[in-house]
């Protein structure tokens, strides 16, 4: 934009709208955007924004407690089940869901046991060359089936990897989540995690709840915290 070559610069930034590498890349062409459609005669029109739903609370916290806990008791109180996992429990899920496809032998991926992932577990190249497993696996999970879970949370139990968050993820987590959040919405989930799992691994909400119809996610703010664009991400998408 320094050489004021406003309308070169602006195709090259609808250009990345169409096929953005991720979502940071996408929010910078909007703001690039914004600043050049004056100069080049075009009317910014900004994508439509959710409505945040929100509610105030006053708790007590007489132990000095994180908010997080302190939210949780109230949810408590209110009759749900409540973990605080923030992005450990979609993670976790995740990751049982895909234990064999994320460790499958594929060439280039391990070059020593110790590993807790395939080398590329972090860009494109994990979905493409595990394209035809992952799919229908996703498939199966579309259809109710989630047959490989338990037996991953049982006999995999302590071994590490990026995935599973074993010392906070629990089998009543697993249960209820395969019992209370359809099939359908996982695939969603994890489909999004596909798309960028190196950056959408994080950013999900503080609590996981659970009742006994439904289930529900929950970002806390303590007095003067904000919601980061991550986040923001992730609750528009929810």
């Amino acid at each position: 934009m320094a050489q004021q070559q406003y309308q070169a610069a602006y195709d090259v930034v609808k250009n990345i709208q169409h096929d953005p590498k991720n979502e940071d890349e996408y929010g910078v062409s909007l703001r690039l955007e914004k600043k050049l459609a004056k100069s080049v005669n075009h009317i910014f029109t900004a994508p439509k924004t959710f409505a945040l739903k929100t509610i105030q609370l006053q708790l007590a916290n007489p132990e000095h407690q994180r908010v997080e806990h302190c939210t949780a008791r109230y949810f408590e109180s209110q009759g749900w089940t409540v973990f605080y996992l923030e992005n450990q429990f979609l993670n976790s899920l995740f990751g049982l869901a895909m234990w064999d496809i994320i460790f499958a032998p594929i060439k280039g991926s391990f070059i020593n046991p110790y590993q807790l992932a395939p080398l590329d577990m972090f860009n494109s190249e994990f979905y493409l060359k595990r394209k035809d497993l992952i799919d229908e696996r996703l498939l199966a999970i579309e259809q109710g089936h989630f047959d490989g879970w338990q037996t991953h949370f049982e006999t995999k139990q302590g071994i590490s990897n990026y995935w599973v968050h074993w010392e906070l993820f629990s089998q009543q987590a697993l249960t209820l989540a395969l019992s209370h959040i359809p099939p359908t919405q996982l695939v969603r989930m994890f489909r999004r995690l596909l798309k960028d799992l190196r950056h959408h691994r994080s950013g999900m909400p503080d609590l996981i709840m659970f009742n006994n119809t439904g289930y529900q996610w929950v970002e806390v703010k303590g007095p003067g915290d904000k919601l980061q664009d991550h986040q923001l991400r992730w609750l528009a998408f929810f």
